[in-house]
């Protein structure tokens, strides 16, 4: 009888606020890569987000002056060359976008309280306003306060929420896009730390409904960046020090209030020459590259600072697991999903005799025994704490997150 050890490397206390701050994983801002003099000698002053393609290996970054930039990488080379600079106007605090493949951008205005939708040509000749939808309207549920609005944007698609089980804060149920997106935006907020999850009709303006509004480890984010090979959430946050926070996209009820579920805190690199205003991330998906994965990070400053405004970080230790798919040989093969997992676990196994799965804390002691059969099998490990578990098949590890 083949035998499946199942080691879990548990991470306690998986519900937000109750991890510590790790030290920051790559080298400090100071000898990281500055890569602002790719965009010029002048104005790049108050540089506000900063979003990664990496189909394309380009980065888009957006300045409180409406000025968008668009970056291409040779990862191979390690250079940069800027392809267009252009100045769309509003107070642009973060842009994303939907698929890597389209010319298309999604931007946050902040003195707007706006999404807006970009569409632009290939030689970056014409950039063309789409939609807008205004986050003040009943359908936003946004207040207007002064230099207090939404500073980061990204997107999130359905597969990853319905894995990890989100939920509406304003039903309580479960919840995937209903307008067409598949997916949905998730907007940091500067007064008071929470997040705002949208779902956008992207060919109507204003179409669009607030999904919910969920907390965070701080009273203050200003960037988000979605790792989709991994399915985490980075969130910066600005306030007092610096903080990057790591979160699934799933939440837990903490009082009256949806709360998302943090994983892990680290405490920024800090410039020592003051300018500590940071803004904006953007990182390289973990599994394109584990042993190399890359981060961006963008400040808001002014003067002789702003030399040293756009800084690359690689490598940079993100957090997350890469596959969701176990082999150890040709005719061995073994999927575990969804993951993250809210308990429920559904292991699909291609061989046909009886294996023996086993379940042990981090200290080895088995807590968990059962016989999988040939096809789908369910694991019921809701009784297990919250956190990050290690699936080893015949030597080959998978880390399986219960949320």
């Amino acid at each position: 009888m083949k035998k499946i050890f199942v080691s879990f490397f548990l991470i306690t206390g998986a519900v937000l606020r109750c991890f510590t701050q790790a030290p920051w994983p790559s080298s400090n801002w100071d000898v990281a890569t500055n890569l602002t003099s790719i965009m010029g000698i002048n104005g790049v002053e108050g540089l506000s987000g900063v979003h990664y393609n990496p189909t394309k290996k380009q980065l888009f970054l957006v300045q409180d002056g409406g000025r968008l930039r668009i970056i291409q990488w040779n990862e191979q080379s390690g250079n940069h060359l800027q392809l267009t600079d252009r100045n769309l106007g509003g107070d642009l605090e973060d842009v994303t976008q939907i698929n890597d493949d389209e010319n298309e951008f999604w931007v946050v205005n902040e003195d707007g309280y706006k999404i807006e939708r970009y569409q632009y040509s290939s030689n970056f000749s014409t950039f063309n306003s789409l939609r807008s939808w205004n986050l003040l309207s009943p359908s936003g549920g946004m207040d207007a306060s002064s230099n207090g609005g939404p500073e980061g944007i990204c997107f999130v698609p359905d597969s990853y929420l319905e894995a990890a089980g989100f939920i509406s804060s304003t039903t309580g149920g479960v919840y995937s896009s209903q307008k067409g997106m598949g997916g949905l935006f998730f907007l940091a907020h500067q007064n008071g730390g929470q997040v705002w999850v949208y779902d956008v009709n992207k060919n109507v303006s204003n179409d669009f409904e607030l999904v919910g509004i969920y907390n965070t480890k701080r009273e203050e984010s200003c960037a988000l960046s979605f790792d989709r090979s991994t399915g985490l959430l980075y969130i910066l946050h600005n306030i007092d020090n610096n903080y990057l926070e790591v979160c699934t996209v799933s939440a837990s009820l903490v009082g009256q209030n949806y709360t998302l579920n943090s994983l892990q805190e680290f405490h920024v690199s800090l410039p020592t020459n003051g300018g500590k205003n940071m803004e904006g991330i953007a990182i390289k998906p973990k599994c394109e590259d584990p042993l190399n994965p890359t981060l961006w990070m963008v400040r808001d400053v002014s003067g002789s600072q702003s030399a040293f405004a756009l800084k690359q970080f690689r490598p940079f230790g993100l957090v997350g697991t890469c596959t969701n798919e176990l082999t150890d040989a040709p005719d061995f093969k073994a999927m575990i999903f969804p993951n993250p997992s809210s308990g429920l676990v559904q292991v699909v196994f291609d061989f046909t005799s009886q294996t023996e799965i086993e379940v042990c804390d981090l200290q080895g002691k088995v807590v968990f025994r059962t016989l999988a059969l040939f096809g789908l099998n369910t694991l019921d490990l809701s009784a297990l704490a919250r956190g990050f578990y290690s699936v080893k098949v015949d030597g080959v590890f998978q880390k399986l997150l219960l949320n």
